[in-house]
């Protein structure tokens, strides 16, 4: 073949470029295996992460008096019509004052009341309702959590209680009520938590405060506000993907 380099010197660079183009594509591939290993790694582990984060919260120890509370009834559409302070609420809406909107809803003030309003559609329920004998329905957990760790505000299982019999239940906000209602009669309802509004300021000030009094040498103010941001640009999306890829079922609650 003309022009080709047939002397010990052209062989050996030859030899030379094939060796190096042959270590290359076994690196190459070497990378690609171990890339590759590492990526399904990571899959696996935020598929892992990912349902243990959205499993149902599980009560476990209730007393009888939180037992008979989470089983409640009077929170079906349409029983406001016998609850004169509910109706009252309702009436009126359009005087809410709006504090907020995020993933899970939104968040309303009315005289001396705090209401929020859940969205299913973008923050899905992961808890199931006691069995009242229906068919089985999903809650939003923060209703069973608020009912067990503050009670109900009025209800008769919190004041038959003794004073200082759950000491714990002082530190947290009581409910006053909770129920489906409907914005809009064409609408699906939509869950309802009403608690009472303490006027002592924002989780921001707060932090600011206490950063002030006792002169922490790492800022909770910014650590509140890191979180808010933060928290402020989740999106249902990822919610959805992540059970979509992993899943979950977050349509269907089965019977007890």
């Amino acid at each position: 073949m003309k022009g080709r380099n047939w002397s010990p010197a052209g062989a050996r660079r030859r030899g030379l470029k094939s060796f190096a183009a042959r270590l290359s594509l076994r690196i190459l591939a070497v990378a690609s295996i171990v890339f590759m290993y590492h990526v399904l790694e990571l899959h696996f582990r935020y598929r892992e992460a990912m349902r243990l984060k959205y499993l149902p919260t599980v009560f476990g120890n209730l007393s009888e008096r939180d037992e008979a509370l989470l089983a409640g009834t009077g929170w079906e559409p349409g029983a406001d019509a016998t609850n004169a302070e509910r109706r009252a609420l309702l009436d009126n809406r359009r005087h809410w004052k709006r504090l907020g909107k995020g993933r899970e809803g939104e968040t309303f003030t009315f005289n001396d009341t705090v209401i929020k309003v859940y969205d299913e559609e973008s923050s899905p329920f992961r808890n199931c309702m006691p069995s009242t004998g229906g068919p089985p329905r999903r809650w939003p957990t923060e209703i069973p959590a608020s009912l067990v760790m503050g009670g109900r505000e009025g209800s008769s299982s919190s004041s038959s209680s003794p004073p200082g019999d759950d000491p714990n239940k002082e530190m947290f906000v009581p409910v006053k009520d909770y129920f489906l209602a409907a914005a809009d009669p064409l609408q699906p309802p939509k869950w309802h938590l009403v608690t009472p509004f303490l006027k002592s300021g924002t989780l921001k000030n707060l932090a600011k405060k206490l950063h002030a009094v006792f002169g922490w040498r790492w800022s909770l103010a910014s650590a509140v506000e890191r979180e808010l941001r933060v928290g402020a640009k989740e999106g249902a999306g990822k919610f959805w993907g992540a059970t979509w890829l992993l899943g979950i079922p977050v349509g269907a609650c089965r019977a007890a």
